[in-house]
């Protein structure tokens, strides 16, 4: 019996693809749909316009190699797909409701639902050994999360205990 996932794996694909884009195209076009702060709001343009200009055209054009069969294609469909996912959880537990909510929701459940189905119908027996290009990406990701490390944990440490006092 032949798997449905790569079938599935794409239907998602295509549908978070539009959802990413409505979604980036209100955040861009439709006046104070943002309730946050300013430099919040700043924010979620920003991701809007990484979105609309970068991701979605990527993903469009990565998800007509996949279904070639190309893996290469594959990997960086769910690296995006897993993009998305990352961005709008962000949307979803972090921007003031506004009326495109249900769009994040989507975006976000989509997402994770292509990751899982995509990442599982990987061929990964036929994935070469990790090249140079791969090597330093992964060390330029170790720095990256150090970076993140050393700035973020003193941070939530000293709220933690400021909380302490609080309670």
């Amino acid at each position: 019996m032949k798997s449905t996932k790569p079938q599935v794996t794409f239907t998602l694909s295509i549908l978070v693809t539009a959802f990413a884009a409505f979604a980036s195209l209100a955040g861009l076009f439709v006046p104070h749909l943002y309730n946050d702060k300013q430099f919040v709001q700043t924010a979620w343009y920003g991701n809007d316009w990484v979105t609309l200009v970068v991701v979605v055209p990527s993903l469009i054009v990565t998800i007509a190699l996949s279904k070639k069969g190309l893996i290469q294609a594959q990997l960086i469909e769910m690296g995006l797909i897993g993009y998305l996912l990352y961005n709008y959880a962000f949307y979803l537990f972090g921007a003031a409701f506004n009326t495109i909510f249900l769009i994040y929701t989507a975006v976000f459940s989509i997402s994770f639902f292509a990751l899982i189905t995509g990442l599982s119908s990987l061929p990964v027996q036929q994935i070469n050994c990790i090249s140079k290009t791969s090597r330093w990406i992964s060390i330029y990701f170790l720095f990256i999360s150090a970076m993140l490390c050393i700035v973020e944990v003193p941070t939530v440490l000293v709220l933690s205990q400021r909380e302490k006092y609080l309670i």
